[in-house]
């Protein structure tokens, strides 16, 4: 199935190859990124799309002041199954990486239910949550189920079963919409739930627009689903009342008629009653 979206794939690498090469940040190589090393790693754990995205991409995603970054993958699977587009948009991918190492004991001991994290993406956090079933940590829905594939001390990167759905901050947590964070006193600080970045104070309502065209599309369905719903309840107690109006309508018709024939039959009686006998 992966197979059918080789050549999408090859296009997209091409395009964002020629897009990374213009960057200052590759051309003053960077930060020491072991771009080869990560790609490699990926590959032997069987994240394909992934290490050919990163191999391309990361220097560009990446900004040079960013020490230290946490990568979550999805799983080739997920990119087979990609509902709205034949590859990942750049904004997707950055949403995808957070500016800051968060291990296992982090994100599955340290951190309480429901924190923000920062994403690349600025204004579009992920939100910590937990599968029901497994109780393991997961992101905006998602289970983390590889964790530290790779750890050098500055790129860390986990395995995540599908891609993180942006919609599922915007409308299960929307006070976390735009929401620089706590302005934090080191690199990077726990306060209250949540994780900001060193001098990340610029989520200024310019960011809001930094949607794409996923973030459209998901929430607009998920809005569609909801009013569909809402369509069909409100139908189905029309339905109910209508129904018990019909069923209280016959009941009057019934006792009317019951009332009648025994009026009916009262004066009959009456009648023959008082009829001279023969």
């Amino acid at each position: 199935m992966a197979s059918n979206h080789s050549l999408p794939f090859l296009l997209f690498l091409v395009f964002v190859s020629n897009v990374a090469v213009a960057t200052p940040a590759q051309e003053n190589g960077h930060h020491g990124l072991k771009i080869n090393e990560i790609a490699e790693v990926l590959v032997n754990k069987g994240y394909t799309f992934m290490s050919m995205i990163l191999e391309e991409t990361l220097t560009s995603l990446v900004p040079s002041e960013n020490t230290s970054v946490t990568i979550f993958c999805p799983t080739d699977e997920a990119f087979a199954n990609l509902k709205y587009y034949t590859q990942p948009p750049l904004t997707l991918l950055q949403y995808h990486i957070v500016p800051m190492m968060l291990d296992r004991e982090s994100l599955v001991s340290t951190l309480p239910f429901e924190s923000k994290v920062d994403t690349l993406l600025k204004g579009h956090p992920l939100v910590l949550t937990r599968n029901h079933n497994t109780q393991n940590a997961s992101l905006n829905g998602v289970e983390i189920t590889d964790w530290e594939i790779y750890n050098d001390g500055e790129v860390l990167i986990h395995g995540i079963k599908d891609f993180f759905d942006p919609a599922v901050q915007i409308l299960l947590y929307p006070k976390y919409d735009n929401d620089g964070g706590v302005q934090a006193k080191n690199d990077t600080e726990f306060d209250g739930g949540v994780i900001a970045k060193k001098n990340d104070t610029n989520n200024t309502s310019s960011n809001s627009t930094i949607i794409n065209d996923h973030h459209v599309t998901t929430r607009e369905a998920t809005e569609a689903q909801v009013s569909g719903a809402k369509i069909i309840k409100i139908s189905a107690l029309v339905a109910v009342l209508i129904l018990l109006a019909s069923v209280i309508a016959a009941a009057f018709v019934i006792f009317f008629a019951v009332s009648a024939a025994k009026s009916l039959a009262m004066e009959t009686k009456d009648i023959f009653t008082t009829l001279p006998k023969v």
